[in-house]
């Protein structure tokens, strides 16, 4: 608006200076005319120079205020993918409109999967958004103690509309449907009541004999056993951090008397290798009452489980070739060898890694 009044002026000044000119000069004549028009061609290429020089300056403006849009989601997909890990990126998360606008639809969908899941375990829960490991295993450690006194058992779930759906379809249920809490009660209490330290035993030893068979007898089965070893891991700590990075987790207060019990409240399984939640219920009672063992954290394909002190001795093998059993990705993912590997891991571990792909 302000170039429009100006270029107006230069033009108004311009014709009464070429008038000017003409009228009072000397006199009015032809050869006076060549001078007019000069002056008026010279206003005309004056005002071409400034439109150009506008034009330049509206694009580079309307170009650079691109390239800040293009740096900004830029810079968004790369806080997403890795995380605010400086000052700087944490200020752009804090005050970014597009960085609001998503989080606010993270902060929604996560608080719908909560309440999904508070509805489902029917009993006290607590959330945890990401990114808050350390609070989870104090707030876990604590309610431990505090269990013990009030008769119930805490378990860490991360949650995920996967997870979600498949303990629904162990209890029949299609997702969706308004659910029932004395119904899923009593599918709990029917799976806790049928479970037993011999169904637990025996389940492990007719499937290491199916993987016998598999491996082809004792040669192929050695082999995969290895030799005694020492190159086993440590694991005292929960793996909290590896999960909370990407879920949300809820601490869950179960109203029941052992830890084991704590799989029929969440059950999932019976796919690819995966136990079914008959054989979780059932093993996992046998270890508790074994060795103590007792279930710290669930996600849709991974438990870790806690024990009182490492296994011992000759038992650190016979655990080891049950867990293998249980679990036979244990050791391609724990980054182990063979069984004797994982044998030596747990006489040096009180936490138990499993995981299903």
């Amino acid at each position: 608006m302000e170039k429009d009044r100006y270029i107006t002026f230069i033009i108004s000044a311009t014709i009464i200076l070429a008038i000017k000119f003409l009228v009072y000069g000397k006199f009015i004549c032809v050869s006076n005319l060549p001078i007019a028009l000069t002056i008026i061609i010279f206003v005309v290429i004056l005002i071409g120079v400034i439109y150009n020089k506008a034009g330049n300056e509206n694009e580079f403006s309307l170009k650079e205020e691109e390239d800040e849009k293009q740096d900004e989601s830029e810079k968004l997909i790369d806080l997403i993918m890795f995380g605010p890990d400086e000052k700087e990126e944490r200020e752009f998360r804090k005050n970014n409109p597009y960085v609001k606008e998503l989080k606010a639809k993270e902060a929604e969908a996560e608080k719908q999967l909560f309440d999904k899941f508070r509805i489902l375990a029917g009993c006290p829960c607590t959330f945890f958004g990401l990114n808050m490991a350390d609070e989870i295993e104090k707030t876990y450690h604590e309610a431990l103690e505090r269990g013990k006194k009030e008769g119930f058992v805490p378990i860490i779930v991360f949650i995920s509309d996967i997870l979600y759906d498949e303990i629904m379809k162990e209890f029949n249920i299609v997702t969706g449907e308004e659910i029932s809490i004395n119904y899923i009660n009593s599918k709990r209490k029917e799976l806790i009541d049928i479970a037993s330290d011999s169904e637990g035993k025996k389940w492990l030893e007719n499937t290491l004999q199916k993987k016998w068979n598999e491996y082809g007898g004792s040669y192929r089965y050695n082999e995969l056993l290895g030799k005694p070893s020492n190159q086993g891991y440590e694991l005292h700590n929960l793996c909290l951090d590896d999960y909370n990075s990407s879920d949300a987790a809820i601490l869950a207060e179960i109203p029941v008397s052992e830890p084991w019990q704590a799989f029929a409240w969440f059950p999932f399984g019976g796919w690819n290798d995966c136990p079914s939640k008959k054989a979780f219920v059932s093993v996992g009672k046998y270890w508790f009452n074994q060795y103590g063992a007792a279930p710290a954290f669930i996600t849709y394909n991974t438990i870790e489980m806690t024990a009182p002190q490492p296994v011992e001795g000759t038992q650190s093998l016979h655990l080891a070739k049950e867990q293998h059993t249980f679990c036979p990705d244990i050791l391609a993912q724990t980054g182990l060898s063979t069984i004797n590997d994982l044998a030596d891991s747990l006489r040096k571990s009180t936490v138990w890694h499993f995981w299903w792909n």
